[in-house]
């Protein structure tokens, strides 16, 4: 899943890349869901992702996500594409969701959202900054949906994760109750 605002540093090249190069050992399917910018009409153009060969593996939903089919996208999904390119080092509102919906997600080591990922195990790192690391990035895919147990691992880790970041609020909420009392 592709899902917020869809621009051009989510890496859509590289995920373009990336199912060209699996989509003969894998029956992969891709939903790209938002409001797509103007800086990727034509990466995402049924014209290009013919090009590429992908067509048949893009679902492209260009329109504002109600809070329903947000619900929706995200429960039937396995993985969370949130690998961006050429951004400041912060975090990510869909990385958020990732969490939200205990969905392993995929990351680059960049940023908040690389460092989260490396720290708390929640899905596969990709690069794509050359060909061969690209081709590694395709392996890690591969190997994670031929091992199922993978994704249920980056599963449990969200959990973890989302109790850990609960306990930590809870803790700030008791010790700014105990400051105002």
């Amino acid at each position: 899943l592709v899902y917020g605002s869809i621009r051009y540093s989510k890496s859509l090249d590289e995920l373009i890349f990336l199912v060209k190069q699996l989509k003969d050992q894998l029956k992969i399917q891709i939903t790209v869901a938002g409001i797509h910018e103007d800086d990727v009409r034509q990466i995402l153009s049924p014209k290009n992702l013919k090009k590429n060969g992908v067509q048949n593996n893009f679902n492209i939903i260009n329109k504002f996500i109600s809070p329903l089919e947000e619900a929706k996208l995200f429960y039937n999904t396995d993985i969370v594409w949130c690998v961006y390119k050429n951004t400041p080092n912060g975090s990510s509102g869909v990385f958020h969701l990732s969490n939200v919906y205990k969905k392993p997600v995929a990351t680059n080591k960049q940023g908040l959202v690389g460092w989260y990922n490396m720290k708390n195990n929640l899905g596969p790192i990709l690069n794509f900054t050359n060909y061969e690391e690209s081709l590694s990035s395709v392996k890690k895919i591969l190997y994670l949906y031929k091992n199922k147990k993978n994704l249920i691992h980056y599963c449990k880790n969200q959990l973890k994760l989302r109790i850990s970041i609960k306990k930590q609020k809870k803790f700030h909420q008791v010790v700014r109750n105990l400051m105002t009392s």
